[in-house]
């Protein structure tokens, strides 16, 4: 497990791309996130200290497009020296998938990062219950 101590460094210094998006995806599927009790979580050394919010997720990922998907994310972090980590983690996470499993990507709002709560990662969501939780990045 690895622990990326770059990451305040680079969200305080504006080079991740993908933090900050304030619009939330226009067609979520379910009225309530919650969690199942044996949730999976991935959070690549950090804490997970925040509560889902259905606004904070900004666009579904195709099960068959998640490597596409994390090599566009990479790219756009400039993260290119961890892209084997997060390849990785990609392949657990395709995996992890079962019929039926929609994946979703998410971002806290732009006070949460200036206040070093921001989040970003990755949601399986199962029947409207998130049974994966792969958190990205953390401020």
């Amino acid at each position: 497990m690895r622990v990326y101590i770059l990451i305040g460094f680079l969200l305080v210094l504006g080079t991740n791309n993908a933090q900050g998006q304030n619009k939330s995806i226009k067609k979520f599927p379910c009225k309530t996130l919650r969690q199942t009790d044996s949730l999976t979580v991935n959070v690549s050394g950090l804490m997970d200290h925040n509560d889902l919010q259905i606004n904070w997720i900004k666009e579904e990922i195709k099960s068959d497009g998640i490597s596409t998907w994390f090599t566009r994310w990479i790219k756009d972090s400039n993260l290119d020296n961890e892209s084997e980590y997060f390849s990785n983690m990609s392949r657990d996470m395709e995996l992890s998938l079962q019929p039926g499993d929609r994946i979703f990507y998410y971002s806290t709002p732009d006070n949460y990062w200036s206040s070093f709560a921001g989040q970003e990662g990755i949601l399986i969501i199962r029947d409207c219950i998130i049974v994966g939780k792969y958190i990205l990045m953390q401020s």
